[in-house]
């Protein structure tokens, strides 16, 4: 949140590795995962995020994001399917929403978010 993803990957493995069972698995993942995007790691954040979801699948970030993932990687069909099981979750969301959720203000996270929107966009998010 601060525009320096690549510091996220050693600090969320640390903490997987300290607490492997943790309930909120799944929300590290997503975190290691957004942070991959962010550096253009789009595969491996693919890759994360379908981990994320077999620890939870109720929690809906990591279907936004793998259909972010799956949009900038030109994988369209799985972008909108996961994107499908994101709006079952959260329905009615827009790209202008999500990315204005105002997680952080830094300039650098904005450029990187702004990526991620083209990448919801591409999967077949509503801009607005």
């Amino acid at each position: 949140f601060i525009g320096r993803p690549e510091e996220t990957f050693g600090h969320v493995d640390k903490a997987i590795r300290l607490s492997p069972r943790d309930f909120n698995l799944g929300g590290w993942l997503f975190m290691i995962a957004a942070a991959h995007l962010c550096v253009e790691q789009d595969r491996e954040a693919i890759e994360v995020l379908h981990r994320g979801i077999s620890e939870n699948p109720a929690l809906p970030f990591n279907y936004f994001m793998l259909a972010a993932a799956y949009g900038l990687t030109d994988q369209l069909e799985a972008a909108r399917a996961a994107l499908i099981e994101y709006d079952r979750l959260v329905p009615n969301m827009t790209v202008k929403r999500l990315t204005a959720e105002g997680w952080s203000d830094h300039p650098e996270y904005a450029k990187r978010v702004a990526r991620i929107g083209a990448g919801l966009l591409l999967a077949g998010m509503p801009p607005e």
